[in-house]
């Protein structure tokens, strides 16, 4: 997912999601992976955020592990992932004067 100088909402829909990137600049963008069933084992997303906002909604039987590296930036957690996880995703997160925000839903 590539977006820049708006507003805009992606949900994926996958069966399987194995890895993926996020690059948003100038905008307030939403990844919504309601729609995705079941991760691959090792699952990876890398994600990269400058002068924006980057809301990643996941579903609470997921759960996130992230590494993140932040300048004049901000990386949140919202809730908090299901005890019985399915699935993990190992999130590589580059913050620049913006915010990533991780949403479970």
């Amino acid at each position: 997912y590539d977006a820049s100088f708006g507003d805009d909402r992606q949900i994926v829909q996958l069966d399987k999601l194995r890895n993926g990137a996020i690059s948003v600049s100038f905008g307030d963008y939403a990844v919504d992976l309601s729609g995705v069933a079941s991760l691959d084992v090792p699952c990876s997303i890398q994600a990269d955020c400058s002068f924006g906002a980057l809301t990643i909604l996941v579903p609470r039987h997921f759960t996130v592990l992230p590494d993140s590296s932040t300048s004049f930036a901000s990386f949140e957690i919202q809730g908090h992932p299901d005890l019985l996880s399915e699935g993990t995703i190992n999130l590589n997160a580059d913050v620049s004067f913006g915010e990533i925000r991780i949403q479970y839903i």
